[in-house]
């Protein structure tokens, strides 16, 4: 069954190879399980990429073309830095981004409404070979996104809408406050609900590829897809907090 919904690429990814599928599947399982164990590790790491983009938007500002990579390695080396040291913080800023974004996806999956159309890709144009061109195609394509999700947005009836912000505001001021008071259960649950999500992105692809016969007992609706996120999530936490809780959760 084909969706329509925010949900609509588990099921429409049929190119993908059972390799492809069965990676995001153990890739989900493990931040099920480990996320709370790694969360250190990874957040040293996503400092390290957002530093990488924040220079590669300075040099680009500031047209230091031939500093490109100094100015790139050193905000990313700076940005790791931080990020390890401010762990607490950087967690609370993770929690209320994750959280900011998944919370209007669920709700417009549960209602069923199909997310924004994503602008097409020039394909005729040879890809870009210098940085500078490389970064201008991804403004190009940041700017083509935008203009169909503002597009998209103001076809929304005004009462989705209200309860898209809502949700997107409770949730964002939930994950602060998560990620700030218990920064290690803050990482388990964005663990588990990135773990979840990725399960159910790759495992129908995997059980119609390897056993075609199971595929009735997956999700087929985008309201069952959010139910089974939610159980998903909830039963990574709990699982988490029985195998690595530690007496406090002020690391």
């Amino acid at each position: 069954m084909e969706h329509t919904d925010i949900f609509s690429t588990m099921d429409t990814a049929s190119q993908w190879s059972p390799i492809a599928f069965g990676l995001l599947v153990v890739g989900g399982v493990l931040l099920v399980l480990f996320g709370r164990k790694i969360s250190k590790p990874v957040v040293g790491l996503s400092g390290l990429v957002f530093g990488g983009l924040m220079g590669l938007a300075i040099s680009d500002l500031l047209g230091l073309g031939q500093l490109l990579f100094v100015v790139v390695l050193a905000a990313s080396v700076v940005s790791c830095v931080v990020a390890m040291l401010l762990f607490r913080i950087w967690m609370s800023l993770s929690c209320t981004l994750v959280l900011a974004l998944a919370a209007p996806a669920l709700v417009l999956a549960w209602t069923g409404t199909p997310p924004p159309e994503d602008p097409r890709l020039d394909l005729s144009q040879p890809p870009p070979t210098q940085s500078k061109e490389l970064w201008q195609a991804v403004r190009a394509f940041v700017d083509d996104q935008k203009l169909a999700t503002e597009s998209w947005w103001n076809d929304l009836p005004g009462g989705l809408k209200r309860t898209v912000v809502v949700a997107t505001g409770v949730a964002a001021v939930g994950g602060l406050l998560v990620g700030l008071l218990m920064p290690m259960t803050g990482s388990a649950l964005i663990s588990s609900l990135l773990g979840a999500w990725m399960i159910l992105w790759g495992l129908p692809g995997l059980t119609r590829s390897l056993l075609p016969s199971a595929s009735g007992y997956l999700p087929s609706t985008p309201r069952q897809s959010v139910i089974a996120l939610g159980l998903i999530t909830l039963s990574g936490i709990v699982i988490q907090w029985t195998l690595w809780r530690r007496r406090t959760d002020s690391d």
